[in-house]
């Protein structure tokens, strides 16, 4: 992703609508071809962050909030795999 130029506001709320995507363990064709049952990952982080989009104002706080839960997704998610 490139940030220059963009104000941390910006990538704050591209990181929040990233943040609540949900993810999951694997595509819906594939977990039909092998029967394996779909779930989601990261999903109390998303939840957080729908919590968080819901009362955006963009302040200095819910920025950090969203860039902290935003990594804090990534992190479990990757070690779930």
């Amino acid at each position: 992703m490139q940030i220059y130029g963009r104000s941390s506001l910006e990538i704050a709320e591209d990181n929040l609508l990233e943040l609540v995507n949900p993810v999951f363990n694997i595509n819906r064709g594939e977990a039909q071809r092998l029967c394996i049952q779909r779930r989601e990952l990261g999903a109390e982080f998303r939840k957080a962050g729908q919590t968080l989009l819901d009362a955006w104002e963009g302040t200095k706080e819910q920025i950090e909030s969203a860039n902290l839960l935003l990594q804090a997704k990534k992190l479990a998610i990757f070690e779930s795999r």
